[in-house]
């Protein structure tokens, strides 16, 4: 019994070795990968690159986020694309065009 105990502590260490090799591989091959400047990801894409953007946290409480996923799963949606309508639906009022910051 010890020794399957043994063997499968082996096999465990063996995994987190991997785990950890390909996780430095990763990390070497995004570093390698030259990032495009800003100018040159919209002209290539036409949009805004991920340094463009930020996120942030919103609270809200549970029976609200209850409801958005039940809006978001009966429009077979989800939850990011509500808020980005509120979004949207707040800049309209004030005469301003959501694609003009996406």
């Amino acid at each position: 019994m010890a020794i399957n105990k043994k063997q499968r502590e082996e096999k465990l260490n063996e995994k987190i070795e991997d785990f950890k090799q390909t996780g430095a591989l990763l990390a070497e091959l995004q570093a390698s990968i030259e990032q495009p400047k800003d100018n040159e990801t919209l002209q290539s894409t036409g949009k805004k690159s991920a340094q463009d953007k930020i996120s942030f946290h919103l609270n809200i409480n549970k029976k609200l986020h209850k409801e958005l996923k039940q809006i978001a799963l009966n429009e077979d949606s989800n939850i990011t694309a509500l808020l980005l309508e509120g979004l949207e639906l707040a800049l309209k009022k004030r005469g301003k065009n959501i694609n003009d910051y996406l």
